[in-house]
């Protein structure tokens, strides 16, 4: 076996030195920037209007579903968890849209408080949803939610603009239960 000999304080000391050096430069060379590029306040999502007639035809669409589920199935359990996930998709019609806080920083996107890398992110798309546009964000891990920014039409350019400068803008089109959302009006 090799004899190796343990360094000496002095050594310690040296290196010790030339770490906190090398850290300070980089310190010194390249600062995190700091602070908000653009920031809005904007609705979660958009809500229409549900009259008394959209959650009759919920309701019997639900039935209708229900109804065949059990024929195909003949098991109870099935009826139940579609009756379940019905209800619960239901009640979600009924929910409001908070108002949140957007910010684009360097670090990537803060949503009322919560911030989202942009490192989790390969690319953004803007998506056209009439009145007003989204801007829809793909996430690099393929089972993590995306994260979609609604924002007002006269800051479009700005965001989009400070958004650009970390990833990379996508032509794509709204998926198919994206599709489905906006034509129940959900």
């Amino acid at each position: 076996m090799q004899d190796q000999q343990e360094p000496t304080i002095e050594q310690l000391e040296a290196q010790i030195t030339r770490k906190n050096s090398n850290s300070q430069d980089a310190q010194q060379v390249s600062p995190e920037p700091r602070g908000s590029l653009v920031s809005w306040s904007a609705s979660e999502f958009i809500a229409h209007h549900k009259s008394l007639s959209w959650y009759v035809s919920f309701g019997i669409g639900l039935a209708l579903l229900s109804v065949l589920v059990y024929l195909l199935t003949r098991d109870a359990i099935s009826l139940i968890v579609v009756l379940i996930a019905g209800a619960s998709f239901g009640v979600l019609a009924t929910r409001k849209p908070e108002v949140r806080q957007y910010e684009i920083t360097p670090s990537g996107i803060d949503v009322s408080g919560r911030l989202y890398e942009f490192d989790s992110f390969k690319s953004f798309a803007v998506h056209d949803e009439g009145a007003i546009s989204s801007i829809f964000l793909l996430p690099i891990k393929r089972f993590t939610t995306e994260l979609r920014v609604y924002y007002p039409p006269d800051q479009e350019d700005q965001i989009i603009e400070a958004i650009s400068d970390y990833l990379p803008m996508e032509d794509s089109d709204p998926d198919a239960i994206d599709n489905l959302m906006r034509k129940i009006r959900f």
